[in-house]
């Protein structure tokens, strides 16, 4: 799964094609990913994502906090 989401992210190729490669029919492959994801491998593929300081942040993330200056111990 771990290849088929890199695959997703990095890639342009249709659902059917990486679904292929990671040796999966469609529909079998689909199915998985939406039970072990919680989402479509398209809808996954969709996701907006910002990196920030390399974190990758859900695009509903708050950007906007004021800086602190209390210390972390």
């Amino acid at each position: 799964m771990n290849r088929a989401m890199s695959l997703l992210r990095s890639t342009n190729y249709p659902v059917e094609r990486i679904a292929q490669s990671v040796g999966w029919s469609f529909n079998y492959f689909s199915r998985v990913f939406k039970r072990q994801k919680g989402v479509t491998p398209t809808d996954y593929r969709n996701m907006k994502q910002t990196i920030v300081d390399g974190l990758i942040l859900s695009k509903d993330f708050d950007l906007s906090l004021e800086p602190t200056t209390e210390k972390l111990s």
